[in-house]
């Protein structure tokens, strides 16, 4: 199930966050035929990939169920890289957007967008079902195996398509509101983390319809069972026999955060195999894990990586787009800039994704599965329960006993941990505070991480995006040096970034260029009238500059620059008369003309006051605080 969790959400990422090229790379008919031939290749090789495999299994059976799962998932992989060709290549997001009544429905985009995968999935289980039927499940129909894959993966999408739905209906009825939360995303991540959290906690229910989870019948195990949990002060909602690929999965659970839809899930197939005391055993594992409160715990790891990644993946990004490779591909168009830009960009937070899965989460994971299976311990009393338990799923060939995955320690390893765990009791104590101290550790880090993230991020991706624009803007000013805007462009970065020589140089050649730009002449004038550098500092001709701008172009912002060359020359009137102007042209923020034009009356007046009254002290207005 983890892994199923692990596929979808890297799909998810390549798919949302690949930015589309405003045209794409081939003819729809050619983008369509690619897709077609990849997927008869990816057929031809599955398919061949488990024929191998029933050769290799007819000569030896040993653990066919775990190598064949093993194969089904290295086959949902290699159905990830290609899916990430449909969309990298043959721009199959592109055809998404490009069709009618698809693109303004992010629940339609989102529900096709992920199909193809769900398609190549389809083609890894049909190629698998031969070999399965014949070496783990003699009996089992070729329907009933897709049905019962398909629902254990419409549990992973089900979330994120009710969150897709949940969107649009926000969008359409409730447009003022949408429009909020796209201006403040962190609101809108903070709004959907509780709807899935609420959706999370009622989710139960429905998963165990969709399971075709039947009610364990009454008799002498059920009743067992009973009284086991109320032994042990355990509220569930009910017992239920997990019979999804009817029931042949040698597997239990339990599913559900809040007691009135939490469920005890137990296979058919594990109850033929295990006795009464070693069922108990499994289900006191199980109830170990909702003690300790495991699922919350998982439910935080991710959402704390989450909530820290969504800042700091905006900061990666620009760094990540400034390598010299990406700039030069960026800055000279070049054809297939859009596309590894955006494998770039999405590498990046899928590959983080699957280390931390795989690492961190699947640390926690391995850790919780050992605190569980001591609690199990400490419930029955003694580690032969879930010992034998553990021993009989191996001797059943659903697991290699000596096999260690990446969220469980291997059966071996946890039989060899129990028989310690009784022979020594203090080590169970000693692992149930290891666990606390990783659990505060983990909190401890991830909330200064997004306490130092929240607080500097602004600054930090202000910084990095600035110098990704001017490393792009640089090249481009070297690819064409004749063109004007590029080194306009240029000279606005450097002046945002505090290079007042470096934005004088590229304003000047902009204007050698085309003397008549007004936005480069009023740029220039505004960095003459008002630096502090008393080298760059030029008040008469700043003047020259911003009269010839508003000859050109009076529009507000320039005036604004011609009324603060008129203050800084002393000519506190015609600065006022600027001002006026630029008031009368209705500027979006006429507060902040208001508050030139009080400042230039303001000196207005007290020259006239020095004037009259004949105050000899000289005054410099351009050395004032602008």
């Amino acid at each position: 199930m983890y892994s199923n969790i692990l596929y979808f959400i890297v799909v998810l990422l390549i798919f949302t966050g690949y930015s589309q090229p405003e045209r794409a790379h081939f003819f729809p008919d050619a983008d369509a035929a690619g897709i077609g031939v990849l997927g008869i290749l990816f057929y031809l090789y599955v398919r061949n990939r488990f024929e191998f495999f029933g050769r290799r299994c007819a000569l030896d059976r040993h653990a066919c169920a775990s190598r064949h799962a093993a194969l089904v998932n290295s086959s949902a992989i290699f159905a990830i890289l290609t899916y990430a060709l449909f969309i990298y290549v043959f721009d199959f997001k592109l055809l998404l957007a490009q069709a009618p009544l698809i693109s303004g429905s992010a629940f339609i985009t989102n529900l096709l967008g992920i199909t193809p995968f769900l398609l190549l999935l389809i083609i890894v289980w049909l190629c698998a079902f031969p070999t399965y039927r014949q070496f783990c499940s003699p009996g089992m129909e070729t329907p009933e195996y897709l049905l019962s894959h398909l629902k254990i993966n419409s549990t992973v999408l089900l979330p994120w398509l009710f969150v897709s739905l949940l969107t649009d209906i926000i969008s359409f009825v409730y447009a003022d509101f949408y429009r909020t939360l796209e201006q403040f995303p962190l609101s809108g991540v903070l709004l959907f983390s509780a709807l899935l959290a609420l959706l999370a906690a009622y989710l139960p229910y429905v998963v165990v319809r969709l399971w075709d989870c039947r009610p364990l019948p009454p008799g002498p195990l059920r009743a067992r069972l009973e009284s086991f949990c109320r032994n042990a002060r355990f509220s569930y909602a009910d017992i239920l026999l997990w019979n999804l690929f009817s029931g042949r999965l040698i597997t239990a659970g339990v599913i559900g955060f809040v007691k009135n839809v939490r469920y005890i899930l137990i296979s058919p197939a594990l109850i033929q195999i295990l006795d009464d005391a070693e069922l108990e055993a499994v289900v006191a594992h199980e109830i170990g894990h909702v003690k300790y409160r495991h699922m919350l715990y998982y439910i935080l790891i991710i959402a704390g990586y989450a909530v820290v990644s969504y800042e700091l993946f905006d900061i990666m990004t620009y760094r990540l787009l400034s390598l010299d490779v990406l700039v030069t591909m960026i800055a000279a168009g070049a054809a297939y800039a859009n596309s590894t830009v955006s494998i770039a960009l999405t590498a990046m937070p899928v590959v983080c994704f699957i280390l931390y899965f795989r690492f961190c989460f699947g640390y926690f994971s391995r850790n919780f599965e050992r605190q569980a299976d001591a609690y199990a311990l400490q419930l029955t009393g003694s580690s032969s329960g879930i010992i034998q338990s553990l021993e009989k799923i191996a001797r059943s060939g659903s697991q290699e006993r000596n096999e260690r995955n990446w969220h469980h320690f291997g059966i071996a390893e946890r039989v060899q941990f129990l028989e310690r765990c009784e022979r020594e009791p203090a080590l169970a104590r000693g692992h149930n505070a290891k666990v606390a101290r990783m659990i505060a550790l983990f909190a401890a880090l991830f909330i200064s991480a997004g306490a130092l993230l929240y607080s500097t991020a602004d600054n930090v991706l202000l910084r990095d995006k600035m110098a990704f624009v001017q490393k792009v803007l640089e090249k481009q000013v070297e690819y064409h040096p004749a063109d004007p805007q590029y080194r306009f462009s240029l000279g606005n970065v450097y002046y945002e970034q505090g290079s007042l020589q470096k934005a004088e140089a590229c304003y000047r050649e902009s204007l050698a260029l085309n003397p008549n730009d007004p936005e480069t002449l009023n740029n220039l004038a505004w960095l003459y009238a008002t630096t502090k550098d008393a080298e760059l500092k030029k008040p008469r001709e700043a003047l020259e500059l911003s009269l010839q701008a508003a000859r050109l172009s009076p529009q507000p912002h320039i005036l604004d620059t011609l009324g603060e060359s008129y203050f800084v020359n002393g000519r506190y009137e015609e600065a006022m008369n600027a001002l006026e102007l630029a008031l009368a042209a209705k500027p979006d923020n006429r507060p902040y003309y208001e508050k030139q034009f009080n400042k230039f009356k303001k000196y207005m007046e007290q020259e006239e006051q020095r004037n009259q009254y004949g105050d000899e002290e000289e005054f410099d207005p351009g050395a004032q605080e602008i």
